[in-house]
């Protein structure tokens, strides 16, 4: 029972991520963003004596490639994400993001490839569809053209901040992986 109750905690916490930047609308996505990460770094303080020992064992190296992968799959991913959901309210972008799931595998797949692309060709296609339709929705909605402009630049941030995780997750996994081994 502890593991479905840090399960349905985690999911809590995790859709704040999509109604914080409605919520805070009179911040920048900057200000969410630095907020957002300066909460988790205050939070994740509690864990270094734990880690000590493992702390003191990362080179000058690990942690430039730490500031790194920091900066684009967590900094750069939320103020695109913010952004994104600021521009163009919160429905595209949550469909957006909801893809991350599909797309480590297939980012995973450019890098080296490990299934043929025609096994994901129709649960791509499937999601692409998805997409038009809610996003035709949305359209929808904009009648003006700055609406649509703005629409647009929420959406294309949302797409950049799906590019930004799976390429962190991909390459945080690859480090890590000859980190410790």
């Amino acid at each position: 029972m502890a593991g479905v109750a840090f399960a349905i905690a985690t999911c809590a916490l995790w859709a704040l991520s999509f109604v914080s930047p409605i919520i805070l609308g009179e911040f920048s996505p900057y200000a969410v963003t630095l907020g957002r990460y300066a909460v988790f770094g205050l939070i994740s303080m509690v864990m270094v004596p734990f880690t000590l020992k493992h702390i003191r064992a990362l080179s000058s190296a690990d942690w430039r490639k730490v500031a790194w992968l920091a900066m684009i799959g967590h900094l750069l991913y939320y103020l695109f994400l913010a952004t994104g959901i600021q521009l163009s309210d919160l429905p595209g972008p949550t469909v957006v993001i909801g893809l991350l799931p599909l797309t480590v595998p297939v980012f995973a797949n450019l890098r080296k490839q490990e299934l043929p692309w025609r096994t994901l060709a129709i649960p791509l296609l499937g999601i692409a569809t998805g997409l038009l339709l809610v996003n035709g929705h949305e359209y929808q909605r904009i009648e003006a053209r700055e609406g649509l402009l703005r629409y647009g630049l929420g959406m294309s941030s949302a797409f950049a901040a799906l590019a930004c995780w799976p390429w962190y997750g991909i390459i945080n996994a690859a480090w890590l992986g000859g980190l410790l081994r």
